[in-house]
């Protein structure tokens, strides 16, 4: 998947609550808005939205480095929710503070009455478009195939970690429910580097998959989803840091 198109499948989930959170705000009408006019609720409550907009971007910016820890699904997903619903309360309550809200509620009501409540409502409309995102990119498998032509290896994209030359086979290192797993297949690595220029070499007998980068162990090799692997001064540069 281009990564042109994978940036704009993740923020579908960060627009989609956006816009709902506004839609929702404007015809509730909490954070004191009910004596408002139509036009002055939408103009104040574009601003939560955004709030929550930005701050989700950030968060996905980070998400990859929670990835590399192969978390459970639920696990995942819980740690993502939290560390955006506590990043958003600052500039959601500086912001019903300030001038333009001028809000009436002290900060521990906020919290209890306002803030607490519309995250009930807004969690299932979160969780529904991460979950639609992440449905569709489960579906975008690709084929990795050796010389006989039972030896096929279908694997989501994301789930590719690397895969390292032994004699006349890869050896393909895939994460299947988090869990690190190993397939053999018989055929060379220069046939796969050209079927999926994703996968950046590192070494001349081995494949990453960027988004798993870690770190580096040492000038000459790196962590790669749990995995540690050989680098060579030609090929530093494939890294992402």
């Amino acid at each position: 998947m281009p990564d042109n198109q994978s940036l704009k499948m993740k923020i579908i989930p960060g627009v989609g609550t956006g816009l709902w959170l506004v839609i929702f705000l404007v015809f509730i009408a909490p954070f004191d808005l009910a004596g408002l006019s139509f036009s002055i609720r939408v103009l104040i409550t574009v601003v939560y939205g955004l709030i929550f907009f930005i701050i989700y971007l950030l968060v996905i910016a980070l998400e990859p480095q929670l990835q590399k820890r192969a978390l459970p699904f639920w696990a995942h997903e819980i740690i993502v929710y939290l560390f955006v619903y506590l990043t958003v309360f600052p500039p959601t309550l500086l912001y019903y503070e300030s001038d333009i809200v001028n809000g009436d509620y002290e900060r521990f009501r906020f919290l209890t009455e306002q803030y607490f409540p519309i995250l009930v409502v807004v969690t299932p409309v979160l969780f529904g478009f991460r979950r639609m995102i992440a449905l569709s990119r489960s579906k975008a498998t690709i084929s990795l195939r050796g010389d006989n032509k039972r030896d096929v290896l279908q694997i989501v994209p994301d789930q590719l970690v690397c895969i390292v030359s032994s004699d006349n086979y890869i050896e393909v290192n895939f994460l299947e429910n988090g869990i690190l797993q190993k397939k053999l297949l018989r055929t060379t690595l220069s046939k796969t580097e050209k079927g999926f220029p994703f996968l950046k070499r590192v070494h001349r007998s081995c494949l990453i998959n960027p988004e798993h980068f870690t770190e580096w162990v040492n000038k000459d090799s790196i962590l790669v989803g749990g995995v540690q692997v050989s680098v060579t001064k030609k090929y530093r540069g494939n890294i992402p840091c």
